[in-house]
């Protein structure tokens, strides 16, 4: 059962950058990329949260400025929205239900500041080098994440969908939730105190220098480094938890 569900989720993430995608249910003929490539910006007051419901690659810069840049083929520039309300920058389509391929779809988020990132389309995400108190990041679609160079007191980090998400850097704190068939890559992440909890079929790997509490009750598999001290490990399902 685990062999097929990995099988789903590596199809679902190959989709992103290879074919066309249908959001928003119904059927909906495919629109069709132009050979035209154009670039639109769209300068945005200032905000802490990102939240995608779109498809395409993205990429997510600390900066000095708030701005967010759209590469694309020209025929489907109108098809991106991009709201920006209490803080919070949403990423959707302008029509409920879209087919396109995602392959030449890059947006660049540009933001000072960056608390929260939720991913509910169908998205690879970004963040090579970002400087916080606190990150959240939510993962309920059928994308991945790739958070690089870190650095935070607390980092929140939930996957629930059939996605992934790997982050390396350093925190005082790490929080590890993976609800869905997807995976928690978080060995690259140097926390002092790690919370990981596993309920569906998928994974976590983290790393805690004094202390981790771990529990798995689905099926899935949590994995730990650091040599912590101090443990506090449970399993009550078919899953396992091991040492790194």
């Amino acid at each position: 059962m685990k062999t097929s569900f990995i099988a789903m989720l590596a199809a679902l993430t190959l989709s992103v950058s290879s074919c066309g995608i249908n959001i928003g249910g119904g059927i909906t003929n495919r629109v069709e990329p132009s050979e035209n490539i154009v670039k639109a910006k769209y300068p945005q007051s200032s905000f802490d949260k990102v939240e995608n419901h779109a498809l395409g690659h993205i990429r997510i810069v600390q900066s000095n400025q708030s701005r967010v840049t759209l590469s694309a083929p020209d025929n489907y520039i109108d098809l991106f929205d991009f709201k920006n309300e209490n803080g919070s920058l949403e990423i959707r389509f302008t029509k409920k239900s879209v087919n396109i391929d995602a392959r030449d779809v890059t947006i660049i988020v540009y933001t000072p500041t960056l608390r929260e990132v939720k991913n509910s389309g169908v998205a690879d995400v970004h963040l090579d080098s970002l400087t916080t108190d606190d990150l959240v990041i939510r993962n309920s679609g059928a994308g991945s994440f790739f958070l690089s160079e870190i650095n935070a007191k607390r980092v929140d980090v939930t996957c629930s969908g059939a996605g992934s998400i790997s982050l390396n850097g350093q925190a005082e704190k790490g929080e590890y939730l993976c609800s869905g068939v997807g995976s928690i890559d978080a060995k690259g992440m140097k926390a002092s105190v790690v919370d990981a909890k596993v309920s569906g079929v998928g994974s976590i790997e983290c790393y805690a220098t004094d202390f981790i509490k771990g529990r798995v009750t689905g099926i899935g598999s949590l994995r730990y480094g650091g040599r912590p001290a101090d443990r506090d490990l449970n399993r009550s399902g078919i899953g396992g938890i091991s040492e790194m």
